[in-house]
């Protein structure tokens, strides 16, 4: 008999009724506003849109979204080979290895140091694995060795390394 209530509203004795419909009006009111806030808050946020957008854009690219930056840094650190000027070179090994640091960090490894990143990496995150970690001596040896001499020649090699690399990622 106790499940009849469940079953049949109806046969809510009249003294608890009150207290059923306005816990239903409640409970229906509350669920309403919550459903309003949720919509709402994606209405006016930017995340939805953000979302859609980065995941259309990678999708029509077949490129990770923002790529378009690290490529626009990856030409600048190029116009640095055409000045003839060793220093220039140097500086674009640098500013290569940053540019790497950069987008593993964009793809989600938090460690602190490059070398750390590199580490983790395999051929199958980047098809030229060891060739980086070789050019990264080098690039340690232009930041160790203020009177390391760097060819042009070498420079080129090095950056081509770089430049596999980051096809590899995706973003060249």
């Amino acid at each position: 008999m106790e499940i009849e209530y469940l079953l049949d509203p109806n046969s809510i004795p009249y003294p608890y009724l009150y207290i059923y419909l306005g816990l239903k009006f409640l409970c229906i009111g509350l669920s309403a506003f919550f459903v309003f806030i949720i919509f709402y808050s994606l209405a006016t946020t930017s995340w939805i849109r953000f979302r859609f957008w980065e995941n259309l854009l990678e999708f029509i690219m077949f490129r990770p979204y923002g790529s378009s930056k690290y490529a626009k840094e990856w030409k600048k650190i190029m116009k640095k080979m055409d000045t003839g000027i060793e220093s220039e070179y140097k500086l674009a090994i640098i500013e290569a290895d940053t540019l790497l640091d950069d987008m593993l960090k964009f793809m989600g490894y938090t460690e602190e140091a490059t070398e750390k990143k590199v580490e983790k990496l395999t051929s199958i995150d980047i098809s030229n694995i060891n060739e980086l970690r070789e050019v990264r001596k080098v690039r340690n040896f232009v930041i160790q060795d203020p009177d390391y001499k760097l060819t042009e020649d070498k420079a080129r090699e090095v950056l081509k390394v770089y430049e596999d690399s980051f096809k590899s990622l995706g973003f060249v």
